[in-house]
């Protein structure tokens, strides 16, 4: 995913870019949330959801491919169709409501801030994942780079240089969500952090920071 946003930046689409660096936050939430506790339930938890989309596209074939109703299901099918009757919801693996919210905001058993509180990913959900969904979702804020004087002759990417900004924010979202997925995803996996790389990334998140 990372090398992706990468890829959309050096092509010319900084916007683009910045709104698929949603995904590498979305990625942190859910690694963290099943790094935090209970991480074994979680990871299973997690990797079966794959059996409540394919209850999904069940009922997707039912409703507009009727004629396909008769066609050879996997070995996995039955106990896929029973096991997806864990997940009350067909849009998320945790069953909490506001699943990405309550994944940020579930307090961290491993870290705690300066007033010795459990740290909690405020600031990541209520900045970093708003306005990246800006560009997800295709909001009015995404389209500074298309925008023309009134009277003027539509061109699209017509003043880019409005999302010059978006280039160095989603590389530093690549190099900052990474680094914390490496983090949450060794302590669950109780392995060794690879400090060498951590270091190499703070650097190169320090050299963005100055350049902007």
């Amino acid at each position: 995913m990372g090398r992706a946003v990468c890829e959309l930046v050096e092509a010319g689409f900084p916007g683009e870019a910045f709104g698929l660096s949603r995904t590498l936050v979305e990625i942190f939430f859910n690694v963290r949330y099943i790094s935090n506790k209970e991480t074994e339930d979680r990871a299973k938890r997690y990797v079966g959801y794959f059996t409540k989309t394919h209850e999904s596209w069940m009922t997707i074939i039912q409703r507009y491919y009727p004629e396909k109703q008769s066609m050879p299901m996997p070995d996995f099918h039955e106990h896929a169709m029973e096991m997806a009757k864990q997940y009350k919801s067909p849009h998320n693996w945790t069953g909490l409501g506001g699943q990405v919210k309550e994944m940020a905001l579930e307090e961290d058993t491993y870290e705690v801030d300066s007033k010795g509180e459990p740290v909690k990913q405020i600031f990541d959900y209520e900045v970093i994942y708003w306005w990246t969904s800006q560009f997800v979702h295709r909001t009015i804020l995404s389209l500074a780079g298309h925008e023309m004087e009134p009277g003027g002759v539509f061109r699209i990417r017509g003043r880019m240089e409005a999302e010059r900004g978006r280039t160095t924010d989603a590389l530093s979202n690549v190099l900052i969500f990474l680094s914390k997925i490496f983090i949450c995803a060794c302590r669950g996996m109780q392995a060794d952090q690879p400090e060498e790389l951590l270091s190499e990334i703070t650097q190169l998140v320090s050299s963005f920071t100055k350049t902007k």
